[in-house]
């Protein structure tokens, strides 16, 4: 069965996930910053080159799995953060892949093997469309500006496709800092990667690449007192969220500022 309808939505409503994340410090501007690994409910990386899918894993916003039959959609998002100065967009992503053991301070390609997606495409399939990929730091970086290119398969199965670091890197990023992986001319996702590259060594740092697919968006604003995230599901138009998905958080912002916020994710099922 679909939820189609706000009656259906409505009828299907599960208690509120309680939801907070805190301390994401911001570097520079423009940034991205991954609540991944941030308490409470802190996700784990990977320390494999060819990493490993993700499945409802501890470090995502969990959900009961619907019964046979029937969907989850996300009808509803409302936060509220310690900082005034929260302009930037909140994004709910569905995080499949990830790894680790990259060498920050090698400009040699590295090899990688990566699993078959998990079936949570835009299609719910394992293709890769509209699956992206960025690169996350656990552990702050050095001093060097290294761009980031990574060798990919598309999701209509074409090898041989390059993406660089969207956002420019920067010395010394915190933990938590993300560079979003541009995909190549029209390419709609990545179905597979095959290596990464840095131009030059991040000289330390921990870093790792990730498979991710945005869920929601939601804008955020600053206020006097604090600032806010709100979507309902008329605003957000209620995603579907496939089932198994690790769901975590996005914040990209335009102000070095920290982010600290605690609300509410309102799913149904029918």
């Amino acid at each position: 069965m679909a939820i189609t309808t706000l009656q259906q939505a409505k009828d299907g409503l599960l208690p509120p996930i309680l939801i907070s994340k805190g301390n994401a410090n911001g570097v520079s501007t423009p940034t991205y910053r991954s609540l991944w690994f941030r308490a409470p409910n802190a996700g784990a990386f990977d320390s494999t080159l060819n990493g490993v899918t993700l499945t409802s894993a501890v470090g995502g916003f969990p959900f009961p799995e619907p019964a046979s039959g029937k969907e989850t959609r996300i009808v509803g998002f409302r936060a509220r953060s310690g900082s005034t100065s929260m302009n930037g967009f909140f994004l709910f992503c569905d995080r499949l892949w990830h790894n680790g053991g990259i060498d920050i301070t090698s400009t040699s390609a590295q090899s990688i093997t990566s699993p078959t997606w998990p079936p949570r495409d835009a299609n719910e399939a394992t293709d890769g469309d509209g699956v992206l990929l960025a690169l996350e730091l656990s552990v702050s970086a050095g001093a060097g500006t290294p761009t980031i290119t990574v060798s990919y398969t598309n999701s209509n199965g074409v090898s041989g496709r390059t993406g660089t670091n969207i956002t420019p890197t920067v010395a010394s990023p915190t933990a938590g800092s993300m560079l979003p992986i541009s995909l190549e001319g029209a390419d709609r996702g990545v179905r597979s990667v095959q290596s990464v590259t840095l131009s030059s060594s991040w000289v330390s740092g921990t870093a790792h690449l990730v498979a991710y697919r945005p869920v929601m968006g939601a804008p955020a604003h600053g206020g006097p007192m604090f600032g806010s995230f709100s979507e309902d599901a008329l605003t957000c138009g209620m995603p579907k969220v496939p089932n198994g998905a690790t769901l975590y958080a996005v914040f990209a912002s335009q102000e070095n500022n920290n982010l600290l916020f605690g609300g509410s994710l309102s799913l149904a099922q029918g």
